[in-house]
């Protein structure tokens, strides 16, 4: 199970800065995105990747449906990637308490 370190890089472009939280499939992280200047939520897949694993194909799944949805009082989606064993969902991060 992937686990990211405070302060590591991923990709050369984003800074994991604070873990958030976590359950079910992903642990979420606060990163920061070196390129653009901003913060960002990172969903990380909370196992080891496998290409055709029941849970990377449900993980890819939530990333078409978040690109498939653009509203202002939705998160905004920033890609999904892969660095190493880690797969990862990138969205808006909004401080503030979870829903």
């Amino acid at each position: 199970m992937p686990r990211l370190k405070i302060n590591q890089v991923l990709l050369n472009r984003y800074r994991v800065d604070e873990f958030i939280g976590g359950g079910g499939p992903g642990l979420v992280y606060k990163v920061r995105d070196l390129q653009m200047d901003t913060d960002l939520a990172m969903k990380v897949l909370n196992m080891d990747f496998e290409a055709d694993s029941p849970s990377t194909r449900l993980f890819r799944r939530e990333a078409k449906a978040y690109e498939a949805l653009a509203h202002p009082n939705i998160v905004r989606y920033y890609g999904i990637n892969r660095y190493e064993d880690v797969f990862f969902l990138l969205l808006e991060y909004i401080d503030g308490d979870s829903l």
